[in-house]
């Protein structure tokens, strides 16, 4: 019996090849990839050639890799019950078109032959569009955006309802780009699509024009018929949880095929770690879909030096340095407003601020960049302190406090560890490890708090619809036991903000029920000015959710939230909450929607007094 399971498996192989996850994939001049690599018995490895064209060089392994989750996914993987292809809805029309004169008097291209790049793929406004290969959002405008992909191909993508991505941003494959739509100059709803290779063979096209001679065109694009499938897909009605959960699944099932190296190996790195350690990367496999190779450790090693040990909280003279720091420059400079952003955490913790990163869409090596693999971090040491801002763009504009941090930490006990691009992580002026000082007389510190909240400062606090009004808002405070004096009461729909901000001292902000809005909004262009901000039952929208489903709050933001108060025209806002506290984005609380300020305020009495 195993005789002839043996003599199958060998013709199976022989005919099916080497590498399954990759079937038929080319690159430019014919290279071919994964199933037409067939396996030597007499040698017992992989043919050098193409098992059935030997003329033609099979790619090394290091291009194999580049179809892994990173770069690429394969469409024969995907759920075909989540997803139909973009060729089932591929217009006929490429290249030159005759006048569409319902379209003449909105813009006078359509009142004469003209060139149509790419082609019309008809469908529903809303309807999602999934990319297949990784790139680089650019040039999006109001109605169309591009995509640079890795192989240096370019594809446009026209007419769009919503787009969920920056220029400049990077785009994975499997992510959700934009949806269907039918803005600008057009006749119905559908996706425009073009398609530009790597090697673009640029032309001059000519036609005769219905106003007398030709019209010609210089064109560098491409007929898309038969490239949309390698591109992007649309996503079913309704499937779209199921579509990422897949994606999410395939990628790393892609990267436990390719680039996971074999920890059975009594010579790994990761074999020869701590338990403890491994425990915490085996929760990033468990929890999080992360797989953490060898290679991803030797670069850890090579930064930090070695794992770091779990001390279960916070140092407490490293506290007290970094306080009077913090303290010092803030007495130089005015602008600085906020403390310590960071402190200790646990390898739990960083369990869940890599993984989150991950899922979010990132890859393990761009996490890497800034944030360690759990069990390297300085955090666990309880000596580290992350101060003011961990926005790059912060302390580039802040170049004096820059410079003071740089120049006087060591006067306090500290060194800035990442100053310069280290051999995996970029430098992080913000980031503070203790080494260590004479003993000095302690100092009166009480003005700045380890739980990030400056007693200096008042809380703005947005109300909501209905009952929820400023005065209602402050009723609650009051019996929380808040002082009426450290908060300013707004309505959700105020403009004030700047102005109260103007006129008095406000490093704290929370929002309940529509009010949430107006958090999530400093959330994400303004979180930096911060040492406290609370989503209190949040109305959410899709934009929000779609950029924190998998987490990446800041880690001053705080929140309750009961998703089952959400519900009849309010149902899809009851949707989305449900997500981020099934992900635990958002801490999710049993109680009904007028409650919850009051048990918000009195969790958080302590940051917000």
């Amino acid at each position: 019996m195993s005789l002839k399971l043996l003599k199958i498996l060998k013709e199976e192989i022989s005919e099916q090849g080497y590498g399954h996850y990759f079937r038929d994939w080319e690159l430019s001049g014919g290279k071919k990839v994964g199933d037409t690599r067939g396996f030597d018995f007499t040698t017992n490895k992989p043919f050098e050639k193409d098992y059935k064209n030997p003329e033609i060089e099979v790619l090394p392994k290091s291009n194999v890799e580049d179809y892994s989750s990173t770069n690429l996914i394969n469409i024969n993987k995907l759920n075909t019950s989540n997803y139909y292809s973009g060729s089932s809805k591929r217009g006929k029309t490429y290249g030159w078109r005759g006048p569409i004169w319902s379209l003449c008097p909105r813009k006078d291209r359509y009142c004469d032959w003209h060139w149509h790049a790419g082609r019309d793929y008809a469908n529903s406004t809303g309807v999602p569009i999934a990319i297949l290969k990784k790139g680089e959002v650019f040039d999006k405008g109001s109605v169309c955006f591009k995509i640079k992909h890795y192989d240096n191909s370019i594809t446009k993508y026209c007419h769009c309802d919503s787009v969920y991505f920056e220029n400049g941003d990077t785009v994975l494959p499997g992510d959700i780009v934009s949806t269907v739509g039918n803005r600008g100059v057009s006749s119905g709803p559908h996706l425009h699509w073009e398609y530009y290779p790597s090697i673009q063979n640029c032309r001059t096209e000519t036609h005769a024009s219905i106003r007398g001679g030709t019209k010609s065109v210089t064109v560098c694009d491409e007929d898309t018929s038969g490239m949309e499938d390698k591109y992007f897909v649309f996503v079913k009605s309704g499937k779209k949880d199921d579509f990422e959960s897949d994606v999410f699944k395939i990628r790393n099932a892609i990267n436990d095929e390719i680039k996971i190296e074999d920890r059975n190996n009594t010579t790994s790195i990761y074999n020869n770690l701590p338990s403890d350690v491994k425990k915490a990367i085996d929760k990033l496999k468990s929890n999080w879909g992360v797989p953490i190779t060898d290679s991803h450790l030797k670069k850890e090693i090579e930064q930090e030096g070695g794992t770091t040990e779990d001390a279960g909280g916070v140092d407490r003279e490293a506290e007290k340095q970094i306080k009077k720091l913090i303290k010092d420059c803030k007495k130089q400079f005015k602008n600085v407003t906020t403390g310590i952003i960071s402190d200790y955490r646990s390898y739990d913790d960083q369990v869940i601020n890599f993984g989150t990163k991950v899922k979010g869409g990132r890859s393990i090596d761009d996490v890497q960049s800034f944030n360690t693999i759990p069990g390297f971090s300085q955090h666990h040491t309880g000596k580290a302190f992350d101060i003011f801002s961990t926005d790059p763009s912060w302390w580039d504009t802040n170049s004096d406090v820059k410079k003071w941090v740089s120049d006087n930490a060591n006067n306090y006990g500290f060194e800035v560890t990442y100053k310069t691009d280290g051999t995996l992580r970029k430098k992080e002026p913000w980031h503070l490890f203790y080494i260590g000082v004479e003993s000095e007389e302690d100092d009166d510190d009480d003005d700045i708090n380890l739980n990030n909240t400056s007693t200096n400062g008042k809380t703005v606090v947005f109300g909501g619809m209905s009952y929820a009004t400023p005065e209602w808002m402050k009723s609650q405070w009051v019996e929380a036991g808040l002082p009426e004096d450290k908060a300013v009461f707004l309505a959700y729909t105020s403009t004030e903000l700047s102005n109260v901000k103007k006129n008095n001292k406000i490093d704290k902000i929370v929002g309940f029920s529509a009010g949430g809005t107006d958090v999530w909004d400093e959330i994400m262009t303004n979180s930096s000015y911060y040492v406290f901000m609370g989503l209190i039952d949040p109305s959410t929208s899709e934009s929000v959710f779609q950029k924190y489903k998998d987490g990446g709050l800041p880690s001053s933001v705080k929140s309750l939230s009961n998703s089952a108060n959400w519900t009849g025209k309010n149902a899809s806002i009851g949707v989305r909450l449900k997500k981020l506290e099934d992900n635990g984005v958002l801490t999710k609380t049993s109680s009904s929607h007028i409650n919850i300020p009051l048990e918000f305020f009195k969790k958080y009495k302590s940051n917000l007094s």
